[in-house]
């Protein structure tokens, strides 16, 4: 069940993230889903130091990291 989902306009057009919170014993993560025309990418992000970043494994791709901010910000909007 998705929680929540933004959409951002990238070089390849337009990508909607859907976030998909997940308890761990170690805190929340999110589990995102980035999809737009022949783009189908799955990641994590975990709240690490008060900020929210990309998990390193499964990496996604470079052109995924440079929005890392804005995903954060989405997160910081939507999570409860």
């Amino acid at each position: 069940m998705m929680d929540f989902r933004t959409q951002v306009e990238t070089a390849a057009g337009l990508v909607v993230f859907s976030f998909v919170r997940i308890y761990t014993s170690r805190g929340v993560i999110y589990f995102v889903s980035a999809t737009g025309k022949e783009i189908r990418h799955h990641f994590h992000m975990q709240e690490r130091a008060g900020t929210w970043r990309i998990v390193p494994a499964p990496k996604p791709p470079d052109w995924i990291l440079q929005y890392e901010e804005q995903l954060a910000q989405a997160i910081k909007e939507n999570h409860t």
